[in-house]
Order: structure tokens, then sequence, then C-alpha cells
């Protein structure tokens, strides 16, 4: 189902961050962004600007469990 066996088979490397358990997203001027509940930040897709970014990592400003997002004007 996740590709294990294809991995463990082939030697296949899996790549990329990925996210724990995604919840809750918004959607503002071509960018997309999805709470991670476990990881403890929210996922920055911006689609248009096709760059990817973590908020909420660092301290100050560390996120302790993100949903309910929603984005205003600022």
């Amino acid at each position: 189902r996740d590709g294990a066996l294809r991995r463990l088979v082939t030697g296949e490397l899996r790549s990329g961050e990925g996210m724990a358990k995604p919840y809750g997203l918004a959607v503002r001027q071509g960018r997309l962004y999805v709470g991670d509940t476990v990881n403890r930040h929210v996922a920055l897709f911006d689609l248009a600007g096709q760059r990817y970014k973590r908020i909420g990592i660092d301290d100050p400003g560390g996120l302790r469990m993100p949903f309910g997002i929603d984005i205003d004007d600022a």
C-alpha cells in the first residue's frame, strides 16, 4: 500500500519529508497551508512560486498542535 515491499525488493529510497498527521487546511492566492499535528508545523505549498516551506518549527513561535487554520489579508 505505501510501497514498502517495492522499496525492499528494488532498493528504492523514499524521498521527501512527508506529513505525519495532516489536519486542517486553508487556501489563499495559490498557496495551500496544511497543519501537521504530529510534526507540529504548518506546511506551506506555494503552487505559483513552486516553493515549499514549514512554518512554526522554530522558537519563539513554535506550534504545539496546528489545526483549524485560517488565513487573513496580513
